[in-house]
């Protein structure tokens, strides 16, 4: 009764399932590993999530530290990025218990509806004869990139600057006057450097580094634009508020003429097979063409496969690009997603299994939206 009531005291109660209460604030969390779902699927799907753990502990089924340790690492090399969502504790934590649901739910529904979850091999052809078109693969380059900054790293007047800046901050000086005095972003620099509040996912990239400063510390990060002294104002559950002073690149034509004179020598050696340059190489994949924006799929249409590029100018570098591989688009055969059909058709089966299973769960299990 005493926990009960300390989330009566403290969140807005939604719904009740088995005598475990749900709240207002533990939808809000998940909406951050849903994003665009709305309130109502996301309490339907805590309740499915909480009617399954319950079932499941009646059947003796368990699932463990180390299988959800496993899945959580192979998700994360998959999709790195999701490591800046969970860089808040309650949300890792209930990333967490999301994946020891799924373990459940696969568990619990092998055990109970193992003979309705099959798939026949004319069920998994026809999905293929009807829909193959929409499964086209896209046309695809595989590229390498090569690094050259305009300025040598030892030599980067911006960078200096923002570290003076830093350490006038750290010395004690107010960051609102210092941003007012130096920033170039003229939206926040009469306003303190103020950039608002920020969801963790929402961050961008290349300020994803703040999730590990404290109340009141800052740092310097570095964007396609420039660098930011970066502020962290206040940290709240799943969110921090930001405040930056901004350092735009502005090179000099002597810089710029200097960085890509720089860049055609490499890009030379780099034609020549020079191994020196294979650490400073950098894998950028398999991409889809149609994904690369209307100016570099231009220039890779003018690239033959194992040709460099010019040196092509963003940010504070220029950029070489080999193409390693280039694949026209086509509809992939059978036997290549016939295995990927066959799981599409299976998870469709056991949500709607589910459905049905869950109806007449709660004819037993307390459920109660408030």
């Amino acid at each position: 009764m005493p926990i009960f009531l300390l989330f009566l005291s403290f969140d807005k109660l939604v719904c009740i399932v088995d005598k475990t209460p749900v709240t207002e604030q533990e939808i809000n969390y998940l909406s951050q590993l849903y994003p665009g779902r709305d309130p109502g699927a996301l309490l339907d799907k805590m309740i499915m999530n909480r009617l399954i753990v319950k079932s499941a502990s009646e059947e003796t089924i368990a699932v463990s530290d180390e299988e959800v340790a496993s899945e959580k690492k192979r998700l994360l090399e998959n999709v790195p990025a999701f490591r800046t969502l969970l860089a808040d504790p309650y949300i890792d934590s209930l990333y967490t218990e999301e994946l020891r649901v799924q373990g459940y739910t696969t568990k619990l529904t092998q055990y109970k509806f193992r003979s309705r979850l099959q798939t026949s091999p004319i069920e998994v052809e026809n999905f293929y004869k009807n829909y193959k078109d929409s499964l086209a693969l896209p046309e695809t380059v595989t590229l390498e990139q090569l690094r050259v900054p305009v300025i040598p790293e030892e030599k980067d007047r911006f960078l200096f600057s923002a570290k003076k800046i830093l350490s006038e901050y750290q010395s004690g000086k107010d960051f609102a006057s210092l941003a007012n005095k130096y920033s170039e972003d003229p939206a926040s620099k009469f306003i303190g450097g103020e950039l608002g509040s920020f969801k963790f996912q929402d961050l961008p990239q290349y300020f994803s580094g703040v999730l590990n400063l404290s109340e009141g510390e800052a740092d310097i990060f570095k964007s396609p634009m420039g660098y930011h002294i970066v502020k962290v104002n206040k940290r709240g559950p799943g969110l921090l508020g930001l405040a930056h002073i901004f350092l735009k690149f502005d090179f000099t034509e002597k810089e710029l003429t200097r960085g890509k004179d720089r860049a055609m020598k490499i890009r030379e050696a780099w034609f020549q097979g020079d191994s020196t340059l294979n650490d400073q190489i950098t894998q950028m994949g398999t991409i889809p063409i149609q994904s690369l924006g209307y100016l570099l799929s231009s220039v890779i249409d003018t690239i033959d496969v194992s040709k460099i590029s010019q040196p092509l100018f963003e940010g504070d570098n220029f950029y070489l690009l080999r193409i390693t591989d280039k694949q026209k688009g086509r509809i992939p055969t059978f036997s290549e997603v016939k295995d990927n059909i066959r799981n599409l058709l299976l998870q469709e089966k056991m949500q709607k299994i589910l459905q049905e299973w869950s109806k007449e769960a709660k004819e037993h299990i307390y459920v109660k939206k408030l």
